[in-house]
């Protein structure tokens, strides 16, 4: 199948190929905003299993490149399932060398996968324009490897599972020497044999452009996908390099992060709910499917759409950075340095009092796994390197966000859409600020929060309610830092919050059923103290037995607690006591006013 098209001065060339004459055009550039190779076990499985069961050449996809030169190609589409092809076929040439010693045949096959230059010089049919990728695929898979890889630990990259994974799968079954070359020689066929509809343009816009199009196998592209088109179509290909370098660490550093339920598209999200197009904005969040089209438009209505693409790319790029300091410092548990690399890179002016003073209200707010706030956060800190925040406006800002949030997360009140709604706005507002009326819109953010902050009842009632065991441990990260933040409040506390502490329950859980409810106090916050790990390791279960390890951790304000070890005896109507105690103290932490 055959077919050019030219449309305006757009010539395009649809047609239907082999793998092995898709190879023999000469070599295959993958582009630096390319996404990394992530094909896992059961994508290998399927492709292996739909090749070798094939009856007929089976028919791999499509596959969409522009035109670099006469035998050099930038892939748009079908990198996936030509780096997986080519890691299938380096795994069975080094079978037939090393395993089969059938040098001949293992020659045959790495043509396939290098070929020589007009000087001799090897080149490989596949090249990665990133270095990491670049060299994570020839390292891990395409050069010739003897002895075999081991099998691959979860820190190896997909390549090397891809290519470990193809060598299993070749040498399944009990077959002689013979016999398995024999089998080899028709694998070797049936991959190189694959059909695909390559379509090739004169460029990359025009690229692009078929991709949306044809939406490859009918799976609708996410919306970074189509956000990564938009760019790089209003950016031109001369001056792309720098652009798609920064594609590609955005990329790279979102897929380090291991913040919950944020992934490339909920990055995407809350930065352009950070900012948005400025024109006619809802207050109401702007929802996945739509963000494309509002960025579509905002390049059409800017004077420059080269600039403000780069503009994009730049803001979520920062977006990017910003969710890995919310990352380290969760990781952290609000260490300080988590800022440090943070603050170097963008040559903010912080002195060193500074990393506690915005570390530790942050910290207190991506302690409660909300993701409400990310729009306001990343504002506020786009607007601070920008030099249109103050460091003593953006400690206001995060104290008052801390507050307003933490109350609202324990007090577990029903629909957040107002909650939304709110940092939607604050969000905005800031973005579009100037340095002048930043201050304004903090005070219309504490004032709208007052008015709907949870009560001190709704406030105790929650605290009250968070519980924690063997079995349910999610809420640890919430009390750990309750607890931290009453040991400054109390004051003179002798635990070292910059070393693990464990949550050690004063009457031990034993084995005592968690929906008994003559149980439930035991797994209740006012039954919980901060221990060092290496001291709680050792400590016995029973509460005499463990009064005078408790003692010199226990902080003296904690009365109630500290009475029951003078005694030596600990009970319901104890815990109780303490637990009001912790929600009076609470109240005065998180007050209902910011």
């Amino acid at each position: 199948m055959t077919e050019s098209v030219t449309t305006g001065q757009v010539s395009i060339e649809a047609i239907r190929r082999t793998l092995e004459e898709i190879l023999n055009l000469g070599q295959h550039h993958i582009p630096r905003y390319q996404r990394r190779y992530a094909w896992e076990l059961q994508n290998i499985n399927e492709f292996w299993s739909d090749i070798i069961n094939a009856e007929s050449p089976h028919f791999l996809g499509t596959m969409v490149v522009a035109s670099l030169d006469t035998n050099r190609f930038e892939v748009v589409d079908g990198q996936q399932r030509l780096t997986t092809a080519l890691i299938a076929l380096a795994a069975i040439r080094d079978i037939l060398e090393f395993d089969l010693r059938d040098h001949g045949r293992a020659e045959g096959v790495a043509g396939y996968i290098e070929f020589k230059s007009r000087r001799g010089e090897p080149k490989s049919r596949i090249v990665n324009d990133d270095d990491h990728a670049r060299n994570r695929l020839l390292d891990d898979a395409l050069h010739r490897k003897t002895p075999a890889p081991t099998v691959p630990s979860e820190d190896d990259s997909a390549e090397l599972h891809a290519y470990v994974r193809f060598r299993e799968l070749v040498l399944e079954g009990d077959y002689s020497v013979e016999e398995r070359t024999q089998w080899l020689d028709r694998v070797v066929d049936k991959i190189l044999e694959t059909n695909i509809v390559y379509v090739r343009v004169p460029d990359r816009q025009s690229a692009f452009t078929v991709f949306e199009t044809l939406n490859d196998r009918g799976k609708s592209l996410n919306s970074v996908d189509l956000v990564k088109n938009l760019i790089f179509s209003g950016i031109p290909e001369t001056v792309s390099r720098d652009a798609e370098r920064i594609w590609s660490d955005t990329m790279h550093r979102i897929d380090s992060l291991t913040l919950e339920g944020v992934d490339e598209e909920a990055v995407l999200y809350y930065f352009w709910n950070s900012r948005g197009s400025g024109v006619g904005e809802r207050l109401d969040p702007v929802e996945q499917h739509r963000i494309r089209r509002e960025m579509t438009d905002l390049v059409k209505s800017s004077p420059s759409g080269v600039e403000i693409c780069k503009e994009l790319l730049e803001d979520f790029s920062f977006s990017s950075q910003v969710f890995r300091v919310f990352d380290s410092l969760l990781k952290s548990r609000g260490a300080e340095s988590a800022l440090r690399d943070f603050v170097e890179e963008f040559n903010l002016e912080w002195r060193p009092s500074k990393f506690s003073e915005i570390s530790a209200p942050l910290y207190g707010i991506l302690i409660t796994r909300a993701n409400q706030p990310y729009p306001t956060l990343l504002s506020a800190a786009r607007a601070y390197k920008d030099k249109r925040m103050k460091s003593v406006q953006l400690i206001r800002l995060l104290k008052a966000v801390e507050k307003f949030q933490f109350r609202w997360s324990i007090a577990k009140k029903g629909s957040t859409s107002t909650v939304r709604r709110l940092y939607r706005r604050t969000a905005l507002a800031i973005h579009s600020s100037s340095s002048r009326s930043v201050a304004k819109h903090i005070d219309e953010f504490i004032s709208s929060a007052n008015n709907m902050i949870p009560t001190d009842k709704q406030f105790s009632d929650g605290l009250q309610k968070i519980d924690y065991s063997k079995t349910r441990g999610k809420e640890g990260h919430k009390i750990r830092y309750i607890f931290q933040r009453l040991e400054q409040y109390w004051g003179d506390t002798n635990l070292d919050f910059s070393r693990p502490l464990s949550i050690e329950h004063i009457e031990p859980q034993g084995r005592r059923s968690e929906v008994t409810p003559q149980n439930y106090w035991v797994f209740r916050i006012g039954n919980m103290t901060l221990l060092p790990e290496s001291v709680n390791a050792g400590l016995p279960d029973q509460f005499p037995a463990k009064c005078a390890e408790l003692r010199n951790w226990v902080n003296s304000k904690d009365s109630v607690l500290r009475a029951a070890i003078n005694r030596g005896s600990w009970g319901n109507s104890d815990y109780r006591e303490r637990s009001q105690k912790i929600c009076d103290a609470a109240i005065e932490i998180w007050p209902e006013k910011i």
